[in-house]
C-alpha cells in the first residue's frame, strides 16, 4: 500500500495554480473579515477547494448561487467530482478530507505558509500538484 501511494505521487496527474490575489486563504484575506466559499465571495476570492472546481470546470455561473463546499453543487455536478472531494456513504456530502481543506483554508490562526503547504501536500495525496503564486 504505501509503494503504490509513493507511485501515485509520483505520477502526479493534474495541476492547478492558486493566485494568491483571488485566494479566500491568505492572511491578508482573513483580517478583512473576506468570507470563504468555492464560489468566488464579494471580492472575486476562491477557496483552494474553489480553485480547484474551476480548473474542473464545475463552478457555477458566478450570479446563479453560493457554494461554500463541493457537496452543495447539483447531483449531476457532483458525478464530476473526484471520488476523494465526495463521500457517497453519506449521501454526497462533503468528504473529511474536503471538510479539513476547508478548515485548513478558512482558519484564522494557521500561519499562511502552513496553509499552504497543508493544502499543497493534500491535493497531492489525490494526484494534484498545487502551486501557489503572487
Amino acid at each position: 500500500m504505501v509503494d503504490e501511494q509513493a507511485d501515485a505521487r509520483e505520477e502526479l496527474t493534474d495541476s492547478m495554480v492558486i493566485y494568491r490575489w483571488e485566494w479566500s486563504g491568505t492572511d491578508k484575506s482573513r483580517k478583512d473579515g473576506n468570507g470563504s466559499s468555492c464560489t468566488p465571495n464579494y471580492k472575486g476570492e476562491l477557496c483552494c477547494l474553489g480553485h480547484y472546481l474551476r480548473k474542473l470546470k464545475l463552478l457555477p455561473p458566478v450570479d446563479s448561487c453560493i457554494l461554500a463546499m463541493p457537496g452543495e453543487l447539483g447531483k449531476a455536478f457532483r458525478a464530476d467530482l473526484p471520488s476523494w472531494m465526495i463521500d457517497e456513504k453519506l449521501g454526497g456530502h462533503n468528504s473529511q478530507v474536503a471538510r479539513e481543506l476547508a478548515a485548513v483554508n478558512d482558519s484564522p490562526i494557521i500561519d499562511q505558509a502552513v496553509k499552504e503547504a497543508t493544502i499543497a501536500y493534500v491535493f497531492e495525496q489525490y494526484g494534484v500538484d498545487v502551486v501557489f503564486k503572487d
